[in-house]
């Protein structure tokens, strides 16, 4: 009878399946190296691992529910036997140096509910047994070496939360037709920097409960479809840099709660929907580099919480709207450089007083510099090269946070006023192809870290540089050398 005993123990102590996975794991992720976290494989095996660092196990139970070893400096395979802890609600190996291929028998965790496995260096291909696993709400791939096509049976997923592949740039393929037919309560769709390619499938539109929708930095073209407007509950949309073409459909401005619009680098033409003024969150809307046109809208003056405007690179035409001015408690950045602006600078302009960045240079705009633009009191970056202005440069006392003013290639006239010696701050000042007479102020002759190129005009440099800085009598107009 005792042998009977001892040959029962010791068998039910090596044929635990958690412990064999625990110690697969720690052999083969390199466990003798981890940091912070470490395991003595003595709790392993003496069946105590519960109380090992990034272990949880259930109450009152030996069932492990959740591994966390992220950023532990887990370096090789993941062992196959990991997925005999059956039990596991949540798998967190993230920001380590794990390589190879995910096991195709994840499936096997038929409980598992959180998978983390970015920021790693997986390569092969997404399992297709992933979507089997119907209990997970969050997954996580992104910053990987995963190439291949997104299996189908991603859409399977059907109680999941939260999916991203983003930053595995050999992730190829479309974006399945099926998203959305079956995945309700996705609030997170990521699939940034891959190398997906084909149209956006308007299934896509189905993903109701949808917050976050980034499939930026790929290849797809096609238009943005009409039933954008149907994503009500989101927050961002993030479409930069693909191929994207044809106009912004008006259902966009359906996205009331929308917080952040990014359609730049694409080929979308057409004009900014009027309708925008209905998108009454917006902080950011970023349309740069397109080939829009027609008329940036009038009635902006509803975006109060606009934050961010930018619509750099295209073919906008018309006048700066006044309505812009009514923005005057959080707009921060205005950057409308390279398009066809034409009109004057609006005078209402310094009623923005937290406005940080005023870019738009190289448009038509004339008249003169307003002298409100003084008001500016944490204004960091003034360009306004590249136009049509004339007058005076504005007699501004107080520009304590000002980095950068450029204003070449103008029709300015006058004199450097002395009251630039207060822009303590100021590292960049352009003010060459002008018709400015008189001196160099004497405090610029000192101020040693204005001698810098404008690298962005390769062939032009800065008006103080090292040529013509020594100079203190400069009439007629001003050039650099």
């Amino acid at each position: 009878m005792y042998y009977y005993w001892l040959i029962t123990v010791v068998i039910a102590q090596n044929t635990d399946p958690q412990i064999e996975a625990l110690l697969d794991i720690y052999n083969s992720l390199n466990g003798k190296h981890w940091e912070p976290h470490k395991w003595n494989t003595t709790q392993i095996t003496s069946g105590n691992f519960c109380s090992l660092d990034g272990i949880t196990c259930f109450a009152n139970s030996s069932l492990i529910e959740s591994i966390n070893l992220s950023n532990n400096n887990l370096t090789g395979l993941i062992p196959p036997s990991l997925c005999n802890i059956t039990n596991l609600s949540n798998l967190v190996l993230a920001t380590n140096n794990i390589y190879g291929d995910i096991p195709q028998c994840m499936d096997q965790l038929k409980s598992l509910k959180t998978l983390l496995l970015n920021s790693n260096k997986l390569s092969g291909q997404i399992p297709s047994s992933i979507g089997n696993i119907g209990s997970l709400k969050t997954l996580s791939l992104h910053s990987n070496r995963i190439r291949g096509i997104i299996p189908d049976s991603i859409c399977d997923l059907s109680k999941l939360q939260k999916l991203s592949f983003s930053k595995n740039p050999s992730l190829s393929g479309t974006i399945s037709l099926c998203i959305g037919n079956n995945m309700k309560h996705l609030i997170n769709f990521e699939m940034a920097h891959n190398n997906l390619s084909g149209s956006i499938p308007t299934s896509i539109c189905y993903l109701s409960s949808l917050l976050t929708l980034d499939i930026s930095h790929n290849s797809l073209n096609g238009i943005i479809p009409k039933c954008i407007g149907n994503l009500s509950k989101l927050h961002s949309l993030i479409l930069t840099q693909n191929k994207l073409s044809g106009s912004i459909p008006s259902s966009i401005c359906k996205l009331h709660d929308v917080l952040n619009v990014f359609l730049l680098n694409n080929e979308i033409n057409g004009s900014i929907p009027n309708c925008i003024n209905n998108m009454t969150k917006l902080a950011t809307i970023n349309l740069g580099n397109n080939k829009i046109e027609g008329i940036i809208p009038f009635n902006l003056n509803k975006l109060q919480n606009l934050v961010n405007l930018e619509l750099a690179d295209n073919s906008i035409t018309g006048s700066l709207p006044y309505a812009i001015c009514e923005l005057k408690h959080k707009l921060k950045t205005i950057i409308i450089n390279n398009n066809s602006i034409n009109g004057t600078i609006p005078s209402c302009l310094g009623q923005i007083k937290n406005l940080h960045d005023f870019i738009i240079y190289n448009n038509s705009l004339s008249g003169t510099i307003p002298n409100e633009i003084c008001d500016l009191h944490h204004i960091i970056s003034i360009q306004i090269d590249r136009n049509k202005l004339s007058g005076n440069i504005p007699n501004c006392q107080y520009f304590p946070h000002l980095e950068a003013f450029i204003a070449d290639i103008n029709y300015l006239n006058g004199t450097i006023p002395e009251s630039i010696c207060n822009w303590t701050v100021i590292d960049t000042l352009n003010l060459g192809f002008n018709y400015l007479i008189g001196t160099i102020p004497e405090c610029l002759q000192r101020k040693e870290s204005l001698v810098k190129v404008v690298p962005r005009v390769p062939h032009f440099y800065a008006f103080l540089s090292e040529t013509t800085i020594s100079r203190t009598n400069i009439c007629c107009m001003i050039f650099p050398e």
